[in-house]
């Protein structure tokens, strides 16, 4: 089972997120028009209720952020260098990734 990203009633695992993620990123317009129904068509897992509530979430995060009320995530990931050991890169250093 995956980590739960968000405490609550409607906790969300890794991979729920991803399914919520990818939903977001091709159906975009079912978001936008608010049609939970379709979207729990494809996130199985959560009723529109949690989806929406979920949704809200994250825009609120954003507003957060770009308000500069709380500090931008800061992702870590692996890259391997020439001698086949990995290091550790965090977003901002060497990394092209903007949001």
């Amino acid at each position: 089972m995956g980590q739960n990203l968000r405490h609550g009633p409607s906790e969300w695992t890794w991979e729920e997120n991803k399914v919520f993620e990818y939903a977001l990123a091709m159906h975009y317009d079912f978001f936008e028009k608010g049609e939970w129904e379709k979207l729990a068509v494809l996130i199985t897992t959560k009723t529109p209720t949690q989806i929406s509530s979920h949704y809200t979430h994250l825009l609120e995060d954003i507003q957060s952020i770009e308000s500069g009320l709380i500090p931008p995530p800061r992702f870590q990931e692996k890259r391997s260098d020439d001698n086949g050991g990995g290091s550790d890169l965090e977003e901002g250093e060497g990394s092209s990734t903007e949001l």
